[in-house]
């Protein structure tokens, strides 16, 4: 019925819609998979899914957009959610995403620092370096980087000098 977009064990179900959303067949969609999903002996774990509504209007009001229900529960409307690894918002911008990834890179660079004071060479913990923290902050980076504020770019190039000071002090 819908676009679905499926990964390993994740599916995403979404739709484009106008603001009343009259014609949403997010439901029904939201239905047939759960069928398919008892068909085929799959579970569907109705606490981990989300529902997110991306809406531009510059209204204050939330949008007259009826919830999802799956199993006799209401799904949960979220304004952000993980997909992938990737912290989408409501609003579509990534100041989440990168404060997230801050706050994970930030912890990793004191594995580096660890390395360095237990006497490991440079070109070695460079490759740490790009196998834990660079590997990381660059995920999915065609998804969000050219989304970024300047701010959002300089949060995230500061882990890459802390990086770089630690590796060659």
């Amino acid at each position: 019925v819908l676009d679905i977009t499926k990964y390993v064990d994740d599916s995403t179900l979404w739709e484009v819609c106008d603001r009343k959303c009259h014609q949403s067949k997010l439901q029904l969609a939201t239905d047939q998979a759960i069928e398919w999903s008892h068909k085929n002996l799959m579970l569907v774990n109705c606490d981990k899914t989300k529902e997110l509504v991306v809406d531009f209007t510059r209204t204050e009001s939330d949008p007259d957009i009826p919830h999802i229900s799956a199993q006799d529960r209401t799904i949960e409307r979220v304004n952000s959610t993980k997909l992938l690894g990737v912290t989408i918002t409501s609003d579509l911008t990534w100041g989440e995403h990168v404060d997230n990834i801050h706050s994970r890179a930030s912890q990793r660079l004191y594995f580096l620092s660890l390395l360095r004071r237990a006497g490991m060479p440079p070109d070695s913990i460079l490759r740490v370096y790009t196998a834990i923290v660079r590997s990381m902050t660059e995920y999915a980076c065609q998804v969000w980087h050219t989304g970024l504020t300047e701010q959002q770019s300089s949060q995230l190039e500061s882990i890459h000098r802390r990086a770089m000071r630690i590796s060659f002090p």
